[in-house]
């Protein structure tokens, strides 16, 4: 999940509940971060963007979404594991509100990450890490 203005998105996978393709991902939105929808709920409380995301890339099966903003606040990246493919692949939209996804393919990512979350930190912390664990890559 993340917080857009005055937004919260969610990104999960949906095999039909939600969005219109099988063993896909959707992004919802909502005012409300506590807002619950059933597959039955009308009118919905989270309202769907898009959907059909890694169909619309191009992937096999992904799993395990997470959403942040880029470092430099241009946009947004969704993290998503190619399950028994490629691993993790950087998707990317310059906004979730209308998002058109990509996957660079100039993208470099560490070979086997697993599910998790990326967390973000700001200079000052980052060189407390650093100071605290020499020698360590960034």
């Amino acid at each position: 999940m993340a917080k857009d203005g005055d937004w919260y998105y969610r990104i999960t996978t949906d095999d039909k509940v939600v969005g219109s393709c099988a063993r896909d991902v959707v992004l919802e939105r909502s005012r409300s971060l506590t807002a619950v929808d059933s597959p039955g709920t009308t009118p919905r409380r989270w309202e769907p963007v898009d959907d059909c995301i890694r169909t619309g890339v191009g992937t096999d099966w992904v799993e395990g979404p997470t959403v942040f903003k880029d470092n430099t606040g241009d946009g947004w990246w969704i993290f998503m594991d190619e399950a028994g493919g490629r691993g993790y692949l950087p998707f990317h939209t310059d906004s979730l509100a209308e998002p058109r996804w990509s996957l660079p393919g100039d993208h470099a990512l560490p070979s086997r990450p697993r599910h998790g979350t990326v967390l973000p930190v700001t200079a000052e912390e980052l060189a407390r890490v650093r100071a605290a664990y020499p020698g360590t890559s960034s």
